[in-house]
């Protein structure tokens, strides 16, 4: 065999374990979003979300980029995981804080949920979501660098399982703040976990080195890349919270999720490519022919996707229960998101392996000024559909300024060492 045979076969078997994962991790997070629905019906639930995801952008900060610089430098065998785990420790204990404290703060005077959320449940939420889930997406990053993809996969996995376990274990009657305290026990219990079977694999564990201040700043270019692809993904329910009120947030939520679950195999493969990108386009998607066939694959998959999302949708009432009969109102939005998703992630791991950094993180960021910008005006009155029609220019607008620079003549980077 070859080598460039090899490399495919490697590329196939990555992937295929790569899907096995991210499949099992959605279905666990649709069974965790059922068990969260029925616990706290619509509108609590468009809350809870609407706060988690808060969370979750804010937690893309937490390191300052380290994890991506460990990913970087690993795959790229200037360094070992054991010698950058210490430092990507390090800089997360600090920084985690204080995203935390400024996530609170948000919370508390931005989404005005003080009729739906005690402090401690915003406390609850956000410190699972910005101090202590980010550990686990460094040990993600750990495995990805030394080309465990099934490895990485699986961690987000063991969390999603953790949680859901927990809410199924809850005793009937406990309300919104014993569900908000096993969210954190089970996020605590699941990065500890985590770390600890990954302690003999990749030689990490507790101990926390200090990173010099040159170190910081290399990695805060991936920083902002990850920060700003978790922003696209997480803020814009925070902000259908804001402007459509809890029960929007709550079927907009739902209708997302669903929808990002058809998208998987593109996921996928762009996931199980990245080592490659690092080490230098090994997987040839710098060559404009194997760019278009990827770009071609990926709509015609987002439109069988997307269809069957359509079909799916007014289907969402049996299992969830006529609170979020809504959902079936948003079924062309739906499939409208999966075909403009799918051809947006592959953009972006083009751009990531040419080196667009920049470009990329301004364009998500523009993105999401888009979304905000529509959802306030559309989401107040139309609700979740609203938020939807938000989500879809958003992709739209996204996915038009990431292909315009890859297909912009004669101006070609590769990924910086730096």
């Amino acid at each position: 065999m070859n080598a460039s045979s090899s490399s495919a076969g490697g590329l196939v078997n990555s992937t295929l374990r790569v899907i096995w994962w991210n499949g099992l991790r959605l279905l666990v997070q649709l069974g965790w979003m059922v068990a969260l629905a029925h616990w706290l019906g619509v509108n609590q639930y468009g809350a809870f979300i609407g706060v988690a995801s808060l969370g979750v952008a804010a937690g893309g900060f937490a390191g300052l980029g380290m994890g991506l610089k460990m990913y970087r430098d690993v795959a790229t065998g200037s360094v070992t995981v054991a010698q950058m785990w210490g430092r990507v420790l390090g800089v997360m204990a600090w920084s985690s804080m204080g995203l935390f404290a400024a996530a609170l703060l948000v919370a508390d005077l931005v989404l005005d949920l003080a009729t739906t959320f005690e402090f401690q449940v915003l406390a609850y939420l956000l410190f699972s979501e910005v101090v202590v889930a980010p550990i686990a997406t460094q040990i993600a990053f750990a495995y990805a660098s030394v080309g465990d993809m099934g490895r990485s996969a699986a961690v987000p996995v063991v969390l999603a399982g953790a949680r859901l376990v927990a809410l199924i274990m809850l005793p009937s009657g406990v309300g919104l703040h014993g569900v908000a305290l096993a969210h954190l026990a089970a996020t605590v219990a699941g990065v500890y976990f985590v770390v600890m079977r990954s302690g003999a694999r990749l030689g990490v564990g507790w101990r926390m080195s200090g990173t010099s201040r040159s170190e910081v700043l290399d990695a805060l270019s991936y920083s902002s890349l990850w920060a700003s692809g978790l922003a696209v993904g997480s803020l814009d329910k925070s902000l259908a919270l804001k402007w459509g009120g809890e029960t929007a947030a709550g079927h907009y939520s739902v209708g997302q999720r669903l929808a990002a679950i058809a998208s998987i195999p593109v996921e996928a493969i762009s996931a199980a490519a990245l080592p490659r990108l690092f080490r230098g386009h090994d997987a040839g998607l710098s060559d404009g022919v194997r760019i278009g066939v990827m770009a071609s694959l990926a709509a015609l998959y987002g439109v069988a996707a997307g269809a069957v999302v359509w079909v799916a949708a007014p289907f969402v009432v049996v299992v969830l229960g006529p609170a979020f009969s809504a959902i079936a109102g948003l079924g062309a939005w739906m499939a409208a998101y999966v075909l403009l998703y799918c051809v947006r992630v592959v953009a972006a791991s083009v751009l990531l392996g040419r080196g667009h950094i920049a470009w990329r993180t301004a364009c998500e960021a523009a993105s999401l000024v888009v979304f905000a910008l529509l959802a306030m005006s559309l989401a107040p009155a139309r609700g979740a559909v609203g938020a939807m029609a938000a989500l879809v220019s958003m992709e739209a607008f996204m996915a038009a300024l990431f292909w315009a620079r890859i297909l912009w003549p004669g101006r070609r980077e590769s990924v910086s060492a730096a």
